[in-house]
């Protein structure tokens, strides 16, 4: 991909990209429900750190298949160890400076 860009990421499940071609979602909108194994999150406006604590939370009760969709104002740079040590995988995708998307999944059945 053209357009991956790497933020200094120790494990091979994470993956940053810009995404350009995403609509932007403006804030209190629906957000996407096409993938019916997934659940959602918006942290856009809580404030440091209780971003972080609710993905943590949520993720910790992911399944095998199912996936967590974080809307975020920034990369979490501090999610991403504690994620893989959960043995989770996440892909960041950021349509624009202020809004990051984290696909958050199993890497292996727990």
């Amino acid at each position: 991909m053209d357009d991956a860009i790497r933020l200094g990421l120790s494990s091979e499940h994470n993956t940053v990209r810009t995404v350009s071609e995403t609509p932007q979602l403006a804030k209190g909108t629906p957000l996407d429900t096409e993938h019916s194994a997934s659940r959602f999150l918006d942290v856009r406006d809580l404030p440091a750190p209780e971003p972080l604590f609710q993905i943590l939370r949520l993720a910790a009760t992911l399944t095998p298949g199912e996936r967590l969709i974080v809307h975020h104002n920034r990369v979490p740079c501090l999610l991403y160890a504690r994620l893989a040590e959960r043995g989770l995988q996440v892909v960041t995708e950021q349509p624009s400076p202020e809004w990051v998307v984290l696909t958050i999944q199993c890497a292996t059945p727990k």
